[in-house]
C-alpha cells in the first residue's frame, strides 16, 4: 500500500498537481481530475482510495455494463452518452417520443421509468373531477376533504350493500345524498313510511304508521338497519309476555 504522495502521482482519475499552500491545510493536495476540474483532497482520502472528483463515481462500477437496446419501463436505451464527462449516462427514447439522458444507476434501480410523462399524466388525472362516475362496483361520491389526500375519493361499493340496506352505517356520508322520496310508502318490519318531515337543512325524519295504528318518527338508518321495528308496541308485548 502506498504511503507517500508526490507531485505527478495518479490516484484513479486524479493527478497530483501541487501541495496545498493554504494556511491550516498542510495535509491537502491540489489535484486535477480527468474531467478537467481541480480540487483539494486531503492525504487520508487519497490513500484510502478516492478516485475522482465525483464525476466518474459510478464509471468504474458500471463500466462493463452495456444497456444498449434494453427497456426500463417506457424507456428504450439507444446508446451510451458520447461525452467523456458522463461515461455512465445513456441516451434513452421514451414511448411518448421524447429523448432523455439518464444515468446507469437510475435505470438499474428503477428510479426513472419514463421521461417524466407518467408524472404529468398522473397530475392531469388528479385534476379531473370523477364525481358521479362508476368504476366496476364503485360509484364516486366526492373528493376527500383532507387537503393532504386530494387524490383520494369517497366511493360507494355495490357489493357492500346488503339486501334492503341503502347505506353503510349511521355515519354514512352518502346518506344525505340519497333520494328520500324512494322511502315513501315502503314497509320496514311493522312500520310504513307515510311522510317526510324536514328538521334542518339536509336532515329529516320519517313519519311512520305502525301496524297497531299509532304514528312514530324514525330516521332512515333506524328503518334500514332494523334497529326500530315498530312504534314500541311489539316491545311492550314482548316485555309483558311470560
Amino acid at each position: 500500500m502506498k504511503t507517500t504522495i508526490n507531485i505527478g502521482d495518479r490516484f484513479g482519475h486524479l493527478t497530483i498537481i501541487n501541495k496545498d499552500t493554504r494556511p491550516l491545510h498542510r495535509s491537502s493536495w491540489l489535484c486535477r481530475c480527468d474531467c478537467g476540474r481541480e480540487l483539494y483532497v486531503i492525504t487520508s482520502d487519497l490513500l484510502r482510495g478516492i478516485k475522482s472528483c465525483g464525476c466518474s463515481h459510478f464509471s468504474d462500477k458500471y463500466a462493463p455494463i452495456d444497456l444498449t437496446g434494453k427497456r426500463f419501463g417506457l424507456l428504450t436505451v439507444i446508446f451510451r452518452h458520447p461525452s467523456t464527462k458522463s461515461p455512465h449516462t445513456w441516451v434513452c427514447h421514451c414511448d411518448c417520443g421524447n429523448t432523455v439522458n439518464i444515468s446507469t444507476s437510475n435505470l438499474l434501480s428503477g428510479h426513472n421509468k419514463s421521461c417524466g410523462c407518467i408524472t404529468r399524466k398522473i397530475q392531469e388525472a388528479y385534476s379531473q373531477d370523477l364525481t358521479g362516475r362508476r368504476f366496476n362496483h364503485l360509484t364516486v361520491l366526492s373528493r376527500s376533504l383532507n387537503p393532504q389526500h386530494k387524490s383520494r375519493w369517497l366511493c360507494l361499493c355495490d357489493r357492500l350493500l346488503k339486501k334492503g340496506q341503502t347505506h353503510c352505517g349511521p355515519n354514512c356520508k352518502y346518506l344525505p345524498l340519497q333520494k328520500k322520496e324512494r322511502m315513501l310508502g315502503k314497509r320496514y318490519n311493522h312500520l310504513t313510511v307515510k311522510r317526510i318531515l324536514e328538521i334542518e337543512p339536509k336532515q329529516y325524519k320519517l313519519l311512520c304508521l305502525c301496524d297497531c295504528g299509532d304514528y312514530t318518527l324514525a330516521t332512515p338508518y333506524q328503518l334500514t338497519s332494523g334497529s326500530k321495528r315498530s312504534c314500541g308496541c311489539d316491545l311492550k308485548k314482548y316485555k309483558l309476555s311470560p
